[in-house]
């Protein structure tokens, strides 16, 4: 027993290096006895009690992992370790497990904590533009709470969902909606999220997050893998001494950009000419009018009120703070977080006025308990507990919520409309307004829209070892439960005392008769469907390495209930068998193939299955020997090609149980003999179609990784092809003298192309270090198969188009009056005026109408985004830098988009007589030729671009001789920001963010943040 007790006694402490200095954080435990480590501290000096074995593992990301042997009386050691120059060490993240990104056969892009926290908006998916190749992502608004950026991994592959302004899959710029059937699949430390759960995620509790992109790496998710996934793995405790982190921030934020509208009288004078050219003998202004106008003599009668400036603030503040505690022993390791962020909006709060606030506002806390129980050498437990409690503010309009509606009446409100307050103190009214419509008025007695959303996740794991069956082996179980409840709490009231003053005798007048006093405001309650989620997985590994031969597989049993899902209480059930196994022969040749056997309930019994296989092989050439000696600055450069099928069954969300026949409730039949008595009866509804299944997605992958110059040069670029098929379509081509409603049938195809990729070079000189990454993607879709019915023209058809192509009329100059007299030019049905828009007569019938319509313009989700990423620092100064950029859409806007009454600068290039030749802008009060809503055409549309300076960041860690001596272990002070700075080409004609959502809702912009924080360690 002596020397047993003698070798559980050891003690080894010692200092870990590289050749620049100590290292920090660097895991050192027992070789095969994992549970027993520690981790170097600021100093890389380390201390652990040796239980059984004689060799401690050196393990850092970026370094080589290093092996080293104690002797039987050895106290102390100093240890350096080496850079990993090849990425032999490196670790990516994938589908229910890892995998070294030297023998991951696959396509996947990763970012880091760090990267993230760069940026300090509010929601997890606005840091990742432009940092990760193949993904695609539009923040359409700014609003506090409903921020976050819509994005797809790869592009869009299916039309189902996908709306319009014309009712199809074609649309005004920027109208599309893309639908739940192209969203990402999204896991969270193994167990599935839905997309509003991401959003209210923590970036502070975030460790890494990685798309998969092909079907190699999504194959494993089966039926729910078609969209890409996105992966994110949380932070975990690791053992040593408690580490307390403590993150405070706080924020500016302004406008990203600023409209400009003409003032009243400019506004008076163009309504005047619209009117004349209109036909009205009669308008709206005198010319004594618009002398007062212009002279301002008359403020009440005659205002001319900024609303921009009324309503908006200049800026509006946002705080963040954020502690977590991590650490352990070789029992117990923890990681447990909290955090709070407080988000104004930009609209001012005229609630306070009746005593609430009425304004845009979100706040949100968070908190995670991430514990790992070692119970002995070969049993572990996983208990993770998280909830995100969030609570959104919004303004109320006579009932309506307001949100993007607000941004729209700012852009068509006068500013002539009326004053915002009489003489007296009351509210002002326009003396044609027979009603309370004052905006300043609404937002301060209308009330407000609450919502409150929690969320509560909890997943319970254990891990068995079965190395005493064979090596490698091991089991996994876990169970997960989440819930997600929305509530509303509405104080509202619709109306209000307001009057018009006449400011030439001074007299009142009520807007509303017999509304004398501020009635008292309705205070209502709702609860929204509650969203239950309950998965089950079972999860055979094997790892096991042979000399020079490694085999590793994976079995796997998981069933999820989802409630609510779809906005009903029926759950959606799907079961998933998945195995994957693979083989590499000294990192040099990879194979891996994976096999799913997917079910959904949304489907009938013997269409309920499917099988998903995908293979994937890689050979790294550069462990070649002729390679070595050819070119022996090459690191690593391996080929992949990889080829599979998934599917999607998100897209039964949007039809419901198709395979069954429905019924409806008849209009009503008359029995007897006594007219107009009738009873209602039942009569068939939408057909059964009992071969309905998922979409599936047939991808091809080929990609090259390559390392140079011992890793300061990394290359990785990806070309992939995919083919979408059994696409759920509505039928066209069938007439509708058919007599019956039909069932959506598994016939749609599109097919899709693109490629990413991205260039990293980083370097270390003595104490200055750099890195440069350039990402970019490219993605395009065509529809080969719609069941589109046979148009006239083929012009006139969808298939062979992208998703959400624009169809509409093609722009051919300005109507003139030798124009209109002449019979051999085209015109509509509505007779036009001089300076009306004209468009091609593209059959040449002389008539301009449906069918003179074609594909214009792009889509408006972007086909080519780029990214580039800088980073710098000197000491302890950091400065990093994130651009991103994107082409290839179209964004247009009509109608609210473009004023109406309240005019902007654009209006100002419209055509008269005098301007005809150089006008930008068709002549105001026009026929409804001009209404980009009945009369789309590529003038509205602009083909967009636009970069931005996302992200940028300015810090400084204080030296260990500053903190040291007063009991702390790290301070990091530093200064951040994002949408920054803006080139795009779209304010040169319309007064948008180029990430608009366009057509008539011109949409809450995305915001500029100024932040400053500080980080401390204790």
């Amino acid at each position: 027993m002596l020397p047993v007790i003698l070798a559980q006694a050891q003690q080894i402490s010692g200092n870990v290096a590289d050749d620049r200095g100590p290292l920090v954080g660097v895991s050192v435990y027992e070789k095969n006895l994992a549970t027993n480590g520690t981790s170097t501290d600021n100093n890389g000096h380390f201390v652990l009690t040796l239980k059984q074995e004689k060799v401690l593992v050196f393990k850092l990301v970026g370094y080589l992992t290093k092996e080293v042997s104690i002797s039987p009386n050895q106290k102390t050691i100093n240890v350096t370790m080496a850079e990993d120059t090849k990425g032999l060490e490196e670790i990516v993240v994938l589908g229910y497990g890892t995998q070294k990104k030297l023998t991951n056969t696959g396509s996947v892009s990763s970012i880091t904590s760090k990267d993230l926290k760069q940026n300090p908006t509010t929601n997890l998916q606005n840091s990742l533009q432009g940092r990760l190749p193949g993904f695609f992502a539009v923040q359409r608004s700014g609003q506090p709470g409903l921020d976050a950026s819509q994005f797809f991994i790869r592009g869009v592959s299916s039309y189902v969902g996908v709306t319009a302004a014309n009712g199809t899959s074609s649309s005004v710029a920027g109208t599309t909606t893309l639908g739940s059937s192209n969203n990402a699949l999204i896991i969270v430390d193994d167990i599935e999220y839905n997309m509003s759960d991401v959003q209210r995620l923590d970036p502070n509790e975030i460790e890494s997050i990685s798309i998969l992109k092909d079907a190699a790496t999504t194959a494993i998710y089966g039926l729910r893998g078609a969209n890409g996934v996105l992966v994110i793995t949380t932070k975990r405790g690791q053992t040593g001494k408690p580490s307390i982190n403590l993150r405070q921030e706080f924020a500016l934020q302004t406008w990203s950009y600023k409209p400009k509208f003409l003032r009243s009288y400019e506004n008076a004078s163009l309504l005047t000419e619209a009117e004349k050219n209109s036909g009205m003998t009669t308008t709206t202004f005198t010319p004594q009018d618009l002398e007062l106008f212009r002279t301002g003599a008359d403020p009440y009668g005659h205002p001319d009120v900024d609303w921009w400036g009324t309503l908006t603030r200049k800026s509006a503040p946002q705080y963040r703070t954020n502690i977590d505690i991590s650490g352990g022993s070789n029992t117990v390791k923890y990681f447990i977080s909290g955090g709070y962020i407080s988000q104004d909006g930009m609209f001012k709060n005229f609630g306070q006025e009746s005593g609430y606030n009425s304004a845009f506002w979100y706040n949100r806390y968070n908190f995670r308990s991430n514990l790992d129980i070692q119970a002995n050498k070969n049993l572990s437990f996983r208990v993770d507990v998280n909830g995100r409690f969030g609570t959104t503010n919004r303004p109320l309009n006579n009932g309506t919520i307001y949100s993007g509606l607000l941004m729209t009446e700012l852009f068509i409100l006068a500013p002539y409309a009326y004053p915002i307050y009489n003489p007296n103190g009351t509210y002002g009214e326009n003396k044609a307004t027979n009603s309370s419509q004052n905006i300043v008025a609404k937002l301060a007695t209308n009330g407000y829209s609450r919502d409150y959303a929690n969320d509560l996740n909890a997943v319970f794991g254990a891990t068995q070892k079965l190395d005493f069956l064979t090596k490698g082996l091991s089991a996994k179980a876990n169970i997960s439960y989440a819930s997600s409840q929305t509530n509303n709490r509405t104080l509202s009231r619709s109306s209000f005392p307001s009057y018009y003053y006449n400011s030439a005798d001074g007299s009142y007048r009520l807007a509303t008769a017999n509304l004398y006093r501020l009635p008292p405001p309705s205070l209502s309650t709702s609860t929204g469907l509650a969203l239950k989620v309950l998965q089950l997985q079972g999860i055979l590994n094997y790892d096991n390495t042979f000399k020079d031969h490694r085999a590793y597989g994976t079995v796997l049993i998981d069933q999820k209930s989802d409630v609510g899902r779809d906005g009903t209480n029926l759950p959606w059930v799907y079961r998933r068998y998945t195995g994957r196994f693979g083989y590499n022969y000294k990192q040099k040749y990879l194979v891996e193939f994976i096999g799913g056997y997917n079910g959904s309930d949304r489907f009938q019994t013997s269409k309920r299955y499917g099988f998903f296989p995908a293979a994937s092989v890689a050979w790294n050439i550069a462990e070649e020997k002729f390679f070595q000696k050819a070119l022996p600055f090459v690191d690593v450069f391996k080929l992949r090609a990889s080829r599979g099928l998934t599917g999607n069954d998100g897209v039964a969300g949007n039809f419901g149980y198709v395979y069954q026949q429905t019924y409806t409730t008849g209009n009503g039949t008359q029995f007897g003999q006594t007219q107009g008595t009738t009873f209602n009866g039942v009569t068939e509804g939408r057909l059964a179609n009992l071969d309905v299944t998922w979409e599936k997605d047939l991808q091809t992958n080929f990609g090259v990784d390559l390392n140079m110059f011992k890793n300061k040069l990394n290359i990785v670029a990806d070309r992939f092809y995919g083919k979408r098929y059994d696409i759920l379509t509505n039928r066209s081509s069938i007439s509708g003298i058919f007599g019956a409603s039909l069932p959506p049938v598994n016939l749609g195809i599109v097919e899709r192309n693109g490629w990413d990729g991205e260039i990293t070079y980083k370097n270390q000189l003595k104490d200055f270090g750099y890195s440069i990454n350039l990402t970019y993607s490219f993605s395009k879709n065509t529809i080969i198969e719609k069941d589109e019915a046979q148009p006239r023209y083929p012009w006139l058809a969808e298939t062979g188009h992208s998703i959400g192509q624009n169809f509409g009329y093609l722009f051919n100059g300005f109507y003139s009056a030798a124009d209109i007299a002449d019979p051999n030019v085209a015109k509509p049905s509505i007779t036009p005026r001089p300076g009306d828009l004209k468009y091609l007569d593209i059959n040449g019938d002389k008539v301009i109408d449906a069918y003179d319509r074609r594909a214009i313009g792009s889509p408006s989700l972007p086909s080519n985004v780029i990214g580039l990423n800088l980073g710098f620092n000197y000491k302890g100064f950091g400065l990093n830098l994130a651009f991103q950029g994107s082409y290839n859409f179209s964004i247009a806007l009509n109608s609210e988009g473009l004023g109406f009454n309240n005019y902007q600068p654009l209006q100002l290039l419209r055509w008269t007589p005098e301007t005809a030749a150089t006008a930008q802008y068709p002549a105001l009060g026009g026929t409804s030729i001009n209404d980009a809503r009945t009369f789309f055409s590529d003038f509205w549309l602009l083909e967009a671009w636009y970069v931005r300076l996302r992200t940028a960041e300015f810090s400084y860690q204080l030296p260990d001789s500053w903190v040291k001596p007063v009991g702390l272990k790290a301070v990091r002070v530093y200064t951040n920001g994002n949408m920054l700075f803006t080139k795009t080409n779209v304010n040169k004609k319309y007064q948008v963010d180029p990430e608009s959502i366009g057509g008539a809702n011109t949409g809450y912009p995305a915001q500029r943040t100024f932040n400053l924080g500080v980080n401390v360690t204790f």
